[in-house]
């Protein structure tokens, strides 16, 4: 399976994004298509600072716009949800760092 991009939001619909996984293409395309045909790209969860543990698994378009939403009581309820429901496995998952780290930036390299 493809990487999620660097350049991936760190937040979406003003929730603070945790993890993100590309919804892999079939030989039609993509596998989920919403509203009018719109080809959703990847799933990404998230949480809101005021609502937590609660926990948001947003279908994401090529362009990162949120195409729908739904809502789980924690973490590893989404991710089993999302699991049975759609074969994406937990190590398939990969952490988004928040909006005020760098992950190209290490220890060493931070000013003094």
């Amino acid at each position: 399976m493809s990487a999620v991009p660097a350049d991936f939001p760190r937040v979406l619909e003003g929730a603070d994004v945790l993890f993100a996984v590309p919804i892999k293409r079939t030989i039609y395309g993509y596998s989920f298509h919403v509203q009018d045909r719109i080809p959703a790209s990847y799933f990404a969860l998230a949480e809101y600072a005021n609502q937590k543990p609660r926990v948001y698994r947003f279908l994401v378009a090529e362009d990162y716009e949120v195409l729908s939403e739904f809502i789980f009581d924690s973490l590893l309820e989404a991710i089993t949800n999302t699991r049975d429901d759609h074969g994406i496995e937990e190590y398939a998952w990969q952490k988004i760092e928040p909006a005020d780290q760098h992950p190209e930036e290490s220890e060493d390299n931070h000013a003094a």
